[in-house]
């Protein structure tokens, strides 16, 4: 079976600039996101049918004055969506 990375870079011709991290949330589900820069923060969150990538010339932009943080939402690109949502608690 495929993994994202190579999916992305298989059928989509992507090949990311900046690498995928991950935390991991308080009921075991994993979070990708990808971050570039120093400075001041910024989070990006992207919309429906998106992921992190989305965000990647505009990292290439803003990084030269700030720390990019580029979030995959829950179930979308580079996170897992294994569990049930139960609670608030589950998104955190």
């Amino acid at each position: 079976m495929l993994g994202r990375k190579e999916i992305d870079e298989k059928f989509f011709k992507i090949k990311p600039d900046y690498e995928t991290k991950y935390a991991e949330i308080s009921n075991g589900e994993k979070i990708g996101y990808r971050e570039a820069g120093t400075g001041p923060a910024i989070v990006l969150i992207h919309g429906g049918f998106q992921c992190s990538l989305t965000f990647e010339p505009l990292m290439k932009y803003l990084s030269k004055d700030f720390r990019c943080i580029a979030v995959c939402l829950r179930g979308s690109g580079y996170s897992s969506n294994e569990k049930d949502i139960t609670s608030l608690d589950d998104l955190a």
